[in-house]
C-alpha cells in the first residue's frame, strides 16, 4: 500500500506562505495522500 503524507505546523503566523502550501498540496495531492495540519489552536 502506498501513503503519502504532507504536514504542516504552525503556518498560522506566516499568512504569505498559504497560497504557496495551497499550491504544493494541489501539485502532490493524489488519492494516497493525507494532508495533516499540527498548528496551534490557542
Amino acid at each position: 500500500m502506498k501513503l503519502k503524507i504532507l504536514h504542516a505546523n504552525d503556518v498560522h503566523s506566516h499568512f504569505e506562505a498559504f497560497g504557496r502550501a495551497a499550491t504544493l498540496i494541489k501539485e502532490h495531492k493524489d488519492e494516497t495522500t493525507i494532508v495533516l495540519d499540527g498548528g496551534e489552536l490557542g
